[in-house]
C-alpha cells in the first residue's frame, strides 16, 4: 500500500464485494502496457522532420550535442552507438555522487567504454536518454529510437540535489 493506493489480487467473484468496502473509492483492473516511443514520433511530428518533410531538410540531430541529468545511465548501451555500430555517440560523461556539484569526469572514449554506470539502482537515465537520442537502427524491426538520433551525447549523472542537476 502507497498512501491512498493498494494493489490487490483478487478472485473474479470477489471483486463487487471488495468494492463496497467504505474505505474503497475506486477499482481499477490491471492492463498490459506497450512501449509507445514510435507513436510519440509520430504524434509529436518527429518523424517528419526526420524525414524532412515540410522542412528545409531531414532533422536527425546530426551535427548537435544533446545533453541530459539523471540517475541510472549507461553510455555504453547500444542505442547510442554510431549508425553503423562502430562508435559511441557519448562524448562526455560526469557523475555527481556528492551533494555539492562536485564530479567526476569521463571524456577519452577508453574512459567512456570502461564506465558502467553511476548506481545499479535505477536505469531511468539510460531510457530517458534513449527518448532524447537513443539511435539504434540495425534491426529494423526496432521501431523505438529517439527525437535526436544522429546527435552526440553529454550525459550526467548522480544524487538529484540542485546543485548537482545545476552543474550537470
Amino acid at each position: 500500500q502507497r498512501e491512498h493506493l493498494a494493489i490487490v489480487s483478487l478472485p473474479i467473484d470477489k471483486i463487487e464485494e471488495f468494492a463496497k468496502i467504505d474505505a474503497v473509492k475506486r477499482v481499477e483492473f490491471g492492463t498490459r502496457m506497450y512501449a509507445k516511443l514510435d507513436k510519440a514520433r509520430n504524434a509529436t511530428n518527429t518523424d517528419w522532420a526526420h524525414k524532412g518533410i515540410m522542412v528545409d531538410h531531414a532533422y536527425t540531430g546530426e551535427g548537435v550535442v544533446v545533453g541530459i541529468m539523471d540517475e541510472g545511465i549507461d553510455p555504453n548501451h547500444v542505442t547510442f552507438m554510431n549508425s553503423d555500430q562502430t562508435a559511441s555517440r557519448v562524448k562526455r560523461v560526469w557523475t555527481f555522487m556528492g551533494q555539492d556539484g562536485s564530479y567526476n569526469t569521463y571524456d577519452t572514449p577508453s574512459e567512456i567504454a570502461s564506465f558502467t554506470t553511476e548506481t545499479k539502482e535505477s536505469t531511468h537515465g539510460t531510457h530517458v536518454a534513449g527518448i532524447l537520442a537513443g539511435g539504434y537502427e540495425a534491426n529494423q524491426n526496432i521501431p523505438y529510437y529517439g527525437v535526436a538520433k544522429g546527435a552526440d551525447i553529454a550525459m550526467s549523472a548522480g544524487l538529484l540535489y540542485s546543485n548537482n542537476i545545476i552543474y550537470g
